[in-house]
């Protein structure tokens, strides 16, 4: 284990302001979990629009990932896919 080639700039800028999208997480290479905001983002904005609610059961479990995932990057505890720490800046 060792440190990212990622940038821990560049990674905190997309969590700021493209977090619920997942963009962070594409970023470092974790498709997977990325998809997986993406999705919930994604069903959170269109059911939020179709039903003219807001639907708190999908943004708040999205917004606590998405903090974590802040306090991990500034941090510099998150990883990438390979397990290496994304660190430098």
């Amino acid at each position: 284990i060792g440190f990212s080639d990622k940038s821990r700039k560049k990674a905190l800028l997309l969590c700021i302001f493209l977090g619920i999208f997942g963009a962070h997480r594409f970023y470092i290479g974790k498709i997977g979990t990325g998809l997986l905001m993406l999705f919930i983002g994604f069903l959170w904005i269109v059911f939020s629009i179709h039903f003219k609610m807001f639907y708190f059961y999908l943004f708040i479990p999205l917004i606590i990932w998405v903090i974590f995932d802040l306090l991990l990057i500034i941090l510099g505890k998150m990883k990438d896919i390979n397990g290496n720490i994304v660190w430098h800046w």
